[in-house]
């Protein structure tokens, strides 16, 4: 699966119009939308007509990435996933991943 940030506006009959980059490929996607909430129409150029990325709802996403986090109490999880998913011994600390 390959991920890329994509711009478009949403017509009045709620449809999305959008460019996308030459190598998609075609076929299914799946699109995440980030809107602005109760069609606040949030701006997210700046007064010369550039791309403001700081209003363009990544916060938001980011928000609620970590909301769906959840503590396990490892605090090798990370490091260690394998051990605890296919049972495999652990690393060493100094191990790294090749």
């Amino acid at each position: 699966m390959k991920a890329f940030e994509l711009m478009g506006e949403v017509d009045e009959q709620g449809r999305l119009r959008a460019q996308l980059p030459d190598d998609c490929a075609p076929g299914p996607v799946r699109v995440l939308v980030l809107a602005p909430e109760n069609g606040s129409g949030t701006n997210t150029k700046t007064q010369n007509g550039q791309h403001n990325p700081d209003k363009d709802g990544y916060d938001d996403l980011l928000a609620w990435i970590d909301g769906l986090a959840v503590d396990t109490g490892i605090e090798d999880l990370a490091h260690q996933h394998d051990h605890y998913i296919h049972g495999t011994p652990k690393r060493s600390e100094t191990e790294s991943e090749s």
